[in-house]
């Protein structure tokens, strides 16, 4: 299974460490993505200097458009909302 971080192009977000400090729209709460999303950033050690947000896939991608969120993160194949 795959795990990916999306960002906008404008965002001047490049890596992972760029994340410190940023909305990170997750999904659903205790969904497989937000799971996934948590253990990666706790495995680089930043879980606790990012603003984690839950939403239903429609929002986060919405979120990302909106300005609301600076990154989503999602497993397998990109949601209808992030595409």
């Amino acid at each position: 299974n795959h795990h990916h971080f999306v960002t906008l192009a404008r965002s001047n977000i490049y890596t992972l460490q760029d994340l410190k400090g940023k909305r990170v729209a997750l999904g659903s709460a205790g969904s497989g993505g937000a799971e996934n999303s948590a253990n990666i950033f706790k495995a680089i050690g930043i879980w606790d200097q990012i603003d984690p947000m839950y939403l239903t896939w429609d929002a986060t991608g919405q979120a990302l458009l909106d300005g609301k969120a600076d990154a989503i993160g999602a497993s397998s194949a990109p949601a209808s909302g992030s595409t």
